[in-house]
């Protein structure tokens, strides 16, 4: 065996091993770590949760039943997502429509996970455009869903769900990973 076919397999076996690395530090992103959210209309504080995100259900029931209406959301932290589950009595819907900021702001409460890139909006519900749904990064710990910002004319019923899928900026690991996984693949050379 020559000593480039060493070479090249010590560089891809280490690739490799780096992608496990990367992939093992960034695979559980939510599970495990402290998250709190608050739920904000302008500047104005209405409620609060901090929780460690684990397997066994949502981390926090929203209740927003009021004079006219009886509702709830189960708000479920999943590996990469915040998910809304609706439930609302038969026959009635909400809109969270407003003129101003009326949302949840989630928040990375330790510094543990990987830093928040992008969070995309979607969901289930025939009278609701999620997309119309205002979302996004504030820094790097924090993230948040504007409800406010839904048409004025779509309504979420019971059983419809809002999904906040999050993409976050590699750690140095998951980098390492990248650059283990582009070397390996870089020693490749044809023979002539």
């Amino acid at each position: 065996m020559t000593t480039q076919s060493h070479t090249r397999r010590n560089v891809l076996a280490g690739g490799l091993v780096a992608a496990f690395i990367g992939a093992t530090a960034m695979g559980d992103v939510f599970y495990r770590n402290e998250i709190s959210g608050d739920l904000l209309m302008g500047d104005e504080l209405f409620e609060s949760f901090s929780t460690v995100a684990n397997w066994d259900g949502p981390e926090y029931d929203w209740d927003f039943s009021g004079d006219l209406i009886m509702g709830s959301a189960g708000i479920d932290i999943r590996q990469v997502s915040v998910r809304f589950d609706f439930s609302l009595e038969v026959g009635a819907s909400v809109n969270f429509s407003h003129d101003e900021f009326f949302g949840w702001v989630f928040t990375d409460v330790n510094d543990t996970m990987d830093d928040f890139g992008s969070v995309g909006v979607t969901g289930r519900g025939m009278d609701v455009d999620w997309g119309s749904v205002d979302a996004g990064v504030l820094n790097a710990d924090q993230f948040y869903v504007d409800l406010g910002s839904m048409n004025a004319d779509d309504f979420i019923s019971n059983g419809d769900y809002m999904r906040l899928t999050m993409s976050f900026v590699p750690a140095p690991a998951g980098a390492l990973a990248l650059l283990g996984v582009g070397l390996g693949l870089g020693g490749r050379r044809r023979r002539a």
